[in-house]
């Protein structure tokens, strides 16, 4: 986180402290409430000043930012004094705050904007994600062994998007450090969904022929954007085949035996 924030500045300890946080707030150590209990009163119950503490005591900030400012504050001071303080002004006002509280370079955009994003740059495995983010809330509800692990991915997503979201400045780059986390709902739902036992297999087909779909509108506008724009041949639409021939190998590989074990294909 020190070095995070030597890099990014505030940002590098703003988000890992709020996944930590949010975590512990939600899932961990959940206090009790009984069933016919109101929405409001379930709030003060989760957000009660002495369960606040103890989740601030769990964090032990008492370690962690003295050793955040030892890794960074020599920096920063170091350039503060350098530049007379001009630097910090322009790196924590204009692009930290700034950034936030309104959109700078015309970078604005609707609620919406990362959640495309991430459709398209998360792409191809944004054609299994809503399917897989779903598993994971249902995962939650049902409260299984693997809850805790399921419920640190959900706060590491919703850290970045909501934050983001919030910010008025946008850019799809903002949210590529939950794509690690996206990665692992859509492979351990991938992995699952191979035993037909547990999940039906148009899913997984109508994810891979969404690949097939959009592999081919990629292939088709980066070929005529290369000739049109780049004046050159359609090299660029290569990526829009290799999606195109891999998610048509796997659906008629697979046939009416599609995502049988590995073993078994391979016997």
């Amino acid at each position: 986180m020190g070095f995070a924030v030597l890099a990014k500045g505030p940002i590098g300890i703003v988000m890992p402290l709020g996944i930590i946080g949010s975590y512990l707030l939600f899932f961990d150590c959940i206090p009790d409430a009984p069933a016919g209990l109101g929405w409001l009163r379930r709030m003060t119950r989760y957000f009660a000043p002495r369960r606040i503490v103890r989740i601030i005591s769990t964090l032990r900030l008492g370690w962690g930012l003295p050793l955040v400012a030892l890794v960074a504050l020599p920096w920063y001071i170091a350039v503060g004094v350098k530049t007379h303080g001009e630097w910090l002004v322009g790196f924590l006002g204009k692009h930290n705050l700034g950034r936030f509280t309104q959109p700078l370079e015309h970078h604005n955009g609707l609620p919406i904007y990362y959640l495309v994003a991430i459709l398209v740059g998360f792409f191809p495995g944004s054609a299994f994600l809503p399917v897989a983010i779903w598993k994971l809330v249902t995962t939650i509800r049902r409260g299984s062994k693997e809850r805790p692990a399921v419920a640190l991915l959900l706060c590491w997503i919703w850290c970045y998007v909501g934050f983001f979201t919030l910010a008025a400045t946008k850019l799809p780059n903002y949210v590529v450090p939950c794509y690690p986390a996206l990665a692992i709902a859509v492979g351990s739902w991938l992995s699952m969904a191979i035993d037909r036992a547990t999940v039906r297999d148009w899913r997984l087909r109508a994810g891979y022929w969404t690949v097939v779909v959009v592999g081919v509108a990629a292939t088709i506008t980066l070929a005529i954007l290369a000739h049109t724009l780049l004046q050159t041949d359609p090299l660029p639409a290569l990526p829009g085949v290799v999606a195109v021939l891999a998610a048509s190998y796997v659906c008629s590989y697979c046939g009416e035996a599609a995502f049988a074990r590995p073993w078994q294909r391979v016997s």
